[in-house]
């Protein structure tokens, strides 16, 4: 099998001992040699992520982790590293994020949550001020006035084009609705404000 002189960085992970840096020396179709500073056995299960650059795919920077067991170490002379041939026998690609495009994607997922969650809580706040105003009209308007109301109300032009014929939005359907949104955003944490001056104190 032929090896392929290549200086590639390389994460060596071990189930007992974490991740290490380092870098190989050569690697083949079916294998890979590397140095580290720690002992490690004939027989071990480990794991190899390698970055191969551009230069080397003609393309972007690839990531391919490799499942491996260690086939050989090389006995070191006095304070030099341990020479480890591993024999792959499994890989995959890894897509990896940047840590600027990590850091974007967050960044932007960040703001549009708190935005988010401050509209919910602006816009619960004043639904719940318009549908008291509402409670209030249905129950002390007199009759005849409220009647009349109700129609205006239907003339209204506030239907999607399927429901163009006149309709009353009922104000029993919007407090459930409210409810319901309030009951959500508790489950989230999302704290509904109760009065303007809890508004003014949102962050």
């Amino acid at each position: 099998m032929r090896r392929f002189d290549m200086r590639l960085p390389a994460i060596i992970r071990l189930d007992t001992a974490g991740e290490f840096q380092t870098e190989t020396q050569n690697v083949s179709a079916k294998g890979v040699f590397f140095y580290l500073d720690r002992p490690i056995s004939a027989g071990t299960k480990l794991e190899v992520t390698l970055t191969f650059p551009p230069h080397v795919t003609l393309t972007e920077a690839v990531r391919v982790r490799f499942k491996a067991s260690v086939i050989r170490v090389e006995s070191p002379l006095p304070s030099a590293r341990i020479g480890v041939a591993a024999l792959i026998e499994d890989y995959e690609f890894v897509n990896q994020l940047s840590p600027e495009e990590r850091d974007n994607i967050c960044r932007v997922i960040g703001r549009f949550a708190h935005t988010t969650k401050r509209k919910i809580q602006i816009d619960q706040f004043f639904a719940a001020e318009f549908l008291e105003i509402l409670v209030k009209c249905k129950n002390d308007l007199p009759e005849d006035i409220l009647k009349q109301v109700i129609e205006f109300e239907k003339a209204e032009r506030l239907n999607p084009p399927p429901e163009r014929k006149a309709k009353q939005i009922l104000t029993k359907e919007l407090q459930d609705k409210h409810e319901a949104i309030n009951a959500e955003a508790g489950i989230r944490e999302v704290v509904i404000p109760l009065n303007f001056e809890e508004v003014r104190n949102l962050e």
